[in-house]
């Protein structure tokens, strides 16, 4: 293990102050990346101290998630790959040891490496550990709140961002070595909604209400938006420590930090709720935000993807991004008028169908989608539609000839699937069960 203890004092995060170091040494490089669970674009409303934050650096007003689901954007995230490029089109499957990963590049650079992940999809199981010197994963928490003694991984699923921001400040203040790479996830924003408080409202909560108790379910799902920005504001607190002590360790550092979600949530908007099986907005369009000495601050508007992430940073760190996709963010805009790609594989649910106006046997939703400022098409080869929704069918030949591509590409990538009852229980009791 690469780690020591490597701190110093500051005012800001990119300021200058006084410090143990000697003037004569030269300042390290940071690399910082965070990704957020379910985290929508409008949550920033409930995270004002984050919102600062992004005030002094840039922000992508247009990013997209590579998928409505935590594996299949993770592995984009880190590969510069689209889902039906690495494989990982679901949850429940592997990211494949022989594809080059963000911190596999950077140890090869010489950087430290180190992670906190805060849910049972990002365990090293499913391949998100590769290139990491420490990769955390401490799940404390189950189903209905509070630790639950059922099968999995001893009932217990997933982590509040409390303990998740004390192993990170742990493993900053240990760190050594003038090159150093840091990922945190953090789970909160993902239902049961308000678990930050004890609450924990399931989203099988709602369901049961549309089944039991219809004319209930908007009060419910306005209640339920309620505790989810209240996760939200915890989560912004227990953030803004890290964003501290990184300010603690400026002087040392040339400190680069990039904060995004893998994907929002749905509360009953276009008859979706949750997230997974649709692909509307407030499921794939996340937050983009940042912060680096060679990042010009403002916000930006062209498209702007999670298979960008990985060459973005590995530009702040100056090392070489061959063979990873998407575009430096830090860059001019593409002047080809690319927009941002991504997919989803699982079929429309009941619940969702239902509340769209739908009948039960309506046709499976669209897999893949792409998007820009202004619109979000979904569909594959044969149907396209606008913002996911079937009643708004788009004739676009040259589009389905696109998405007819991406289905190709699917078809020809091998896929490592996780099967063990273990896992399968790991996954359910996050609601991700087939």
């Amino acid at each position: 293990m690469r780690f020591g203890l490597a701190a110093c004092a500051l005012v800001s995060l990119f300021g200058v102050a006084c410090s143990h170091a000697s003037d004569s040494e030269p300042r390290g490089v940071r690399v910082v990346l965070v990704t957020l669970d379910t985290l929508r674009i409008d949550a920033l409303s409930a995270m004002p101290q984050l919102t600062a934050r992004a005030a002094s650096g840039r922000r992508f007003r247009n990013a997209f998630a590579a998928s409505p689901a935590t594996q299949p954007t993770h592995a984009s995230l880190f590969t510069g790959l689209a889902p039906w490029e690495h494989g990982v089109s679901r949850n429940g499957l592997v990211l494949a040891d022989a594809r080059l990963t963000l911190a596999e590049r950077l140890a090869e650079a010489g950087f430290t490496t180190a992670a906190v992940v805060a849910s049972f999809p990002l365990h090293p199981r499913f391949g998100f550990a590769q290139g990491f010197d420490v990769f955390e994963h401490h799940f404390g928490r189950g189903p209905g709140g509070g630790t639950w003694k059922g099968a999995a991984v001893a009932g217990r699923f997933y982590q509040m961002a409390g303990p998740v921001t004390e192993d990170a400040l742990r493993l900053l203040r240990q760190a050594k070595g003038a090159k150093q790479f840091f990922w945190f996830h953090y789970f909160d924003p993902h239902e049961p909604y308000g678990d930050a408080a004890g609450e924990g409202m399931p989203l099988g909560f709602l369901a049961a209400t549309r089944r039991e108790a219809p004319e209930r379910l908007p009060a419910r799902i306005e209640a339920a938006r309620r505790l989810y920005e209240r996760d939200v504001a915890y989560l912004d607190g227990q953030l803004d420590r890290v964003f501290q002590q990184l300010d603690a360790d400026a002087a040392g550092f040339a400190t680069h930090v990039l904060v995004t979600a893998d994907h929002g949530e749905s509360f009953g908007e276009g008859g979706a709720l949750g997230h997974g099986a649709r692909l509307t907005r407030e499921q794939v369009q996340v937050p983009l935000l940042v912060w680096s000495p060679d990042v010009t601050p403002g916000v930006d508007a062209a498209p702007a993807s999670s298979v960008d992430v990985a060459r973005t940073l590995l530009a702040r760190a100056g090392v070489d991004p061959h063979g990873f996709g998407g575009r430096d963010l830090a860059g001019p805009a593409p002047r080809d008028g690319a927009r941002a790609t991504g997919m989803r594989v699982t079929g429309l649910g009941p619940l969702d169908l239902l509340l769209a106006g739908l009948p039960p046997d309506a046709p499976r939703a669209p897999r893949f989608f792409l998007a820009d400022g202004t619109r979000l098409y979904a569909g594959d080869g044969d149907a396209l539609f606008e913002g996911d929704d079937p009643a708004r069918p788009v004739r676009d030949d040259e589009l389905r000839a696109r998405f007819a591509g991406f289905a190709a590409a699917l078809a020809r990538t091998a896929a490592v699937e996780r099967v063990d009852p273990e896992t399968r229980e790991g996954l359910r009791a996050l609601g991700y069960g087939e």
